[in-house]
């Protein structure tokens, strides 16, 4: 295959599932930047517990990715009623987990006065956390069936759902978050409701498409009536489980990092901490297509037993992250105050922002490279490689490294990104290094 038709193939899969990510990580962003205008303190609420929501959803979340590994191999092999039954295996095991969710809903506020206390921001930050709780169920049915298509090589249909969800987001976020043409104002209730509602309604649409495909029942018998055996969440929990304890262990760590920059007391660190946050997730976007794309190119070649173009295809989806990664980088430091204001206008937010992406725009390249490698290893499902190496470079070089200079070395929050920047720098080292290898050539899905 040529380097044209090559870059063609990443293409045609990485860009529709960037932008159906970015409509995704708009939901949150948009509630965060919305809230800002409403209050700082229900901003730094809301920007501190969704990023717990989002933690705890992780091991659910990343396990529902591994669909798209199955779905690739088993339709590249022609046994295409297998990868049906593992999306049904996968939406099973996803929305029973997802209840669980659900009903620790009702702890949400406890939990967060235990944890952080009675400020202000964490009674609005327990406020939000409890209702987002109540997605979780549709976070997981969407997380499946959108990996799925992607992995049948079908980008588009989650691009043009989720890009509807974030729609219906943005207007219910206008209306209850400042209570416009009647509705109530609900402020950092009605964000995290607008984001609940708007998620339900794209995990329905998933539904209702699958159901009303005759192509996608004929070919994959996908049905309510399908059996769901054992082997199949078996392999589904032994080749995502890893994955979903990888999202779990790095969110964490992340996690962890704010609670870092918390100790700095005041509210503008942590809601301009929480701003530079999203800013990176969406940074990242374009990446984490390209490695939803070289997972699922990987895992077809794989299947065909074709490791070159697996590898050939891997090293592509590089260099475009990294080129991509680069460019965002640039942008950060030539507009890091406009993009700020994008959230608040508050001055202290501002300067603290705007000095911390100054270190995030040399975690780019780095990061594009450690996400691309991750994404090839998925596909030939080494993912337990990529769970350990993100736990010890985390837990054991990020935060102490980040709690040090925060604390002991007086660096400041900013100077804390520098953390950051070395630990994503030793993950795109190691998994590169495994990527070159060709011991992630003899695992079996």
């Amino acid at each position: 295959m040529s380097g044209d038709s090559g870059l063609r193939e990443v293409l045609r899969l990485a860009v529709p599932t960037a932008l159906g990510l970015l409509s995704y990580a708009a939901m949150q962003a948009i509630d965060v930047a919305m809230l800002g205008h409403y209050s700082t303190t229900a901003q730094a609420g809301a920007g501190l517990t969704s990023v717990l929501v989002w933690t705890m959803m992780c091991p659910v979340l990343g396990t529902m990715t591994a669909v798209a590994t199955f779905a690739a191999r088993y339709a590249a092999e022609g046994r295409c009623r297998r990868a049906g039954r593992h999306l049904r295996a996968a939406l099973v095991v996803g929305v029973g987990v997802g209840l669980v969710y659900v009903a620790f809903a009702a702890f949400a506020p406890a939990v967060i006065r235990a944890c952080y206390g009675t400020r202000p921001m964490d009674v609005a930050g327990g406020a939000y956390m409890q209702i987002r709780l109540l997605g979780v169920p549709m976070v997981v049915v969407t997380m499946a069936v959108s990996s799925f298509y992607r992995g049948i090589g079908d980008a588009m249909t989650p691009l043009w759902i989720s890009a509807g969800a974030n729609a219906i987001n943005v207007g219910l976020d206008w209306l209850l978050i400042f209570g416009h043409f009647g509705a109530p104002e609900l402020g950092v209730r009605g964000a995290a409701l607008a984001t609940v509602i708007a998620q339900s309604i794209e995990a329905t649409a998933f539904l209702w498409v699958v159901a009303r495909s005759t192509g996608m029942q004929r070919r994959f018998a996908i049905g309510i009536r399908g059996r769901v055996q054992l082997r199949e969440m078996r392999r589904l929990l032994v080749i995502g489980g890893p994955i979903g304890l990888y999202w779990v262990t790095e969110t964490g760590a992340w996690a962890v990092f704010f609670r870092i920059l918390r100790g700095f007391g005041e509210p503008a660190v942590v809601a301009a901490s929480h701003a530079v946050f999203q800013i990176f997730h969406f940074s990242f976007l374009p990446v984490v297509g390209l490695l939803i794309a070289t997972q699922t190119l990987v895992a077809r070649y794989v299947a065909k037993n074709d490791y070159r173009t697996a590898r050939a295809r891997a090293f592509l989806a590089m260099r475009l992250g990294i080129a991509t990664m680069a460019t965002s980088g640039i942008a950060m430091l030539l507009f890091r105050e406009p993009l700020m204001h994008l959230f608040n206008d508050d001055a202290t937010f501002v300067a603290i922002g705007a000095s911390m992406l100054v270190y995030l725009a040399f975690v780019q390249p780095f990061d594009a490279t450690a996400m691309t490698a991750i994404g090839a290893l998925r596909g030939a499902g080494d993912t337990l490689f990529c769970w350990i190496a993100v736990g010890v470079l985390g837990w054991f070089v990020f935060l102490p490294l980040a709690w040090a200079i925060a604390f002991p070395l007086g660096g400041g929050p900013a100077a804390c990104w520098i953390a950051a920047i070395v630990f994503l720098a030793l993950l795109a080292a190691v998994t590169l290094a495994r990527l070159r290898s060709a011991a992630w050539e003899r695992r079996r899905v």
